[in-house]
């Protein structure tokens, strides 16, 4: 719960996401003044002098997910060095129905949730108009443009092991060199907004779908193709931890690893981190293969590009993240603006079955099956 006058005298009920790890705040809440920033040298610049006692709200507006994300994940934490009481964080998003994002957080002894970015746009607007007033008292009503002051209540609670999940893995065994393995995956959790139709259902659920067809056809692949949905990925990762664990003997004959999670429209191709040979030959294979029915764009990338292939990215493995073009407007992955329709919906109640179509779905299926295949058969 939010609260947040804006004049004398109403009061705002706000809509919020507490963040993932986030703490509580007690059944009393807290009351605060809020006061914004846009970066973390704003906060610095700020000092403990004016940042002491006040709930932070960090408001960049939208520029890319890796850019912004900084803010939510680590906000609290640097927040809480000037004596922060709380943080609000705008939510990552380009467009919005004042509709709040959550996501994860690294760990802090202060409160922190997300707000809509039309609500962080009010919070501004009344401390900008505040700081007016009192420069010039002589404004008219002036006395009525008050500092913004909310109160947050959470109930928020971590149960760290507090249940046991496994990943779910899925083999259709190679016919020539069954030991090795390519892997087609995407995450099976969510946050507990919405029900993560888009994040991730549907990136595991196209990888199933394209292991089921290749089960039918005559010929079985060369080499092992692996479906996994992975577990846990939205805050520790612990799914993908494990995998490593449970499958360190089978690690160095792993050839490849696709992972879907940031979407599935129209299908566009893969970001991969791999040798320049390899991404080469991709490039040729997937203009070969399938130019005419998309998905098989390439670009090599220094990082790896999706978080639960990570660990196997960092020992060497090959390894992609399946991309699709935006939701709305068919632009590619290659900038900002073709996440923008995924990003809608990344974290939110909206994040639900409406988002997707199956006809398209049924195009990433058939886009990771042709990929894990011709991998699979070189």
């Amino acid at each position: 719960e939010l609260y947040i006058p804006t004049r004398y005298p109403p009061v705002m009920d706000l809509p919020m996401l507490g963040l993932g790890q986030s703490i509580g705040t007690g059944p009393g809440g807290i009351t605060a003044e809020v006061i914004p920033v846009q970066t973390f040298e704003d906060l610095e610049k700020l000092g403990s002098e004016n940042i002491a006692g006040k709930i932070v709200l960090f408001c960049k507006d939208f520029v890319s997910y890796g850019d912004n994300a900084k803010y939510r994940s680590s906000g609290a934490l640097k927040a809480q060095e000037y004596g922060a009481v709380g943080v609000l964080v705008q939510s990552i998003t380009g467009y919005s129905l004042v509709t709040p994002h959550t996501g994860v957080m690294n760990p802090a002894d202060i409160p922190a949730a997300a707000i809509s970015v039309e609500d962080s746009k009010l919070i501004q607007r009344m401390y900008e108009r505040n700081l007016k007033a009192q420069a010039d008292p002589s404004i008219p009503n002036a006395k009525e443009f008050v500092k913004p002051l909310v109160k947050l209540t959470m109930n928020a609670q971590n149960y760290e092991g507090a249940k046991v999940s496994d990943n779910i893995v899925i083999d259709l065994k190679g016919s020539e060199k069954p030991e090795e393995i390519v892997i087609i995956s995407g995450h099976f959790d969510s946050w507990d907004v919405g029900v993560g139709a888009m994040d991730d259902g549907g990136g595991a659920f196209s990888s199933y779908g394209a292991l089921k067809m290749l089960a039918k056809l005559p010929n079985k692949p060369k080499r092992t193709i692996r479906v996994v949905m992975w577990n846990n990925e939205e805050t520790l990762s612990k799914g993908a931890d494990g995998y490593m664990v449970e499958h360190k003997d089978e690690i160095k004959n792993h050839i490849f690893a696709i992972e879907s999670d940031i979407g599935n429209f129209n299908p566009w191709g893969l970001k991969v981190k791999a040798s320049n040979d390899i991404a080469s030959k991709m490039e040729s294979l997937g203009k070969l293969y399938l130019s005419s029915m998309g998905g098989g764009n390439i670009t090599q990338v220094d990082a790896p590009p999706a978080v639960d292939i990570t660990n196997l990215c960092d020992v060497g493995v090959p390894c992609a993240s399946f991309e699709t073009l935006d939701k709305y407007t068919d632009i590619s992955p290659l900038t900002p603006a073709g996440y923008e329709g995924y990003f809608r919906f990344h974290h939110t109640q909206a994040d639900r079955m409406e988002i997707l179509d199956k006809h398209v779905l049924r195009k990433n299926s058939v886009a990771l099956a042709v990929w894990s295949l011709i991998i699979a058969n070189q």
